[in-house]
């Protein structure tokens, strides 16, 4: 299952409160369709889990909804964040 780090669930948390999504809400990883560089994710703020998410409830009230695609090609990762210049990135790392 996806490792999600301290610091990403502080990120996911302060950006879900400063955009509005309420209690169930949080950040939605999915596949990026057709990418040339191979396989990247597209993430985005979501208010609830679709029904075909897997929802992995981090720390401090953050969640994380995957679509089952992505959840299969997480499994062995971890997501961490940096901030540079008051911009949130959020990355992927792969466990071990």
């Amino acid at each position: 299952m996806l490792t999600v780090t301290e610091a990403a669930a502080d990120a996911i948390r302060n950006m879900s409160e400063r955009c509005g999504v309420l209690d169930g809400g949080g950040l939605r990883l999915e596949v990026a369709p057709h990418h040339p560089e191979g396989e990247l994710f597209a993430l985005s703020l979501a208010t609830a889990p679709s029904s075909e998410d897997t929802v992995l409830a981090v720390r401090r009230g953050a969640n994380v909804f995957m679509f089952p695609e992505a959840a299969s090609h997480l499994s062995d990762k971890i997501l961490d964040v940096r901030v540079a210049d008051g911009k949130i990135k959020f990355r992927l790392l792969r466990r071990g």
